[in-house]
């Protein structure tokens, strides 16, 4: 029985450096197609994004003239709160979580991982 585990996992050892390679060529093939994009250069000076991340806003967000102000891309991305009113009282919520699951996922990834860099650590 111990013998059959060993293949097992000799194969599953196998398998994930070949799914390393393939991961490793698609991101240098995705970095080269993306690397004379302004907007993906612009998203790279980012404090927390990478590569992955970089071409996940690119590609989600697309053209980023469209949005008017920075409050409207984030508002469109679901990374507003929420606001409920009712006559004086104004209470504001969680953010809204509307809007692009994947470019919300990697903005609070990319700010988790390095606390948002110095702009905002020391409220972190």
């Amino acid at each position: 029985m111990a013998d059959a585990y060993g293949i097992r996992v000799s194969s599953l050892r196998d398998l994930i450096g070949i799914y390393d390679r393939e991961i490793k060529g698609l991101d240098g093939r995705i970095h080269r197609t993306l690397k004379d994009d302004p907007g993906y250069r612009a998203i790279l000076a980012l404090t927390g994004v990478g590569r992955v991340f970089g071409a996940v806003f690119v590609a989600e967000i697309g053209d980023i003239s469209r949005f008017g102000r920075p409050e409207r891309l984030c508002s469109w991305a679901g990374l507003t709160p929420r606001l409920r009113e009712s006559n004086t009282k104004s209470i504001q919520g969680s953010i809204t979580k509307q809007g692009s699951r994947l470019v919300r996922w990697a903005a609070i990834e990319a700010v988790a991982r390095y606390r948002g860099g110095p702009a905002i650590a020391d409220s972190y």
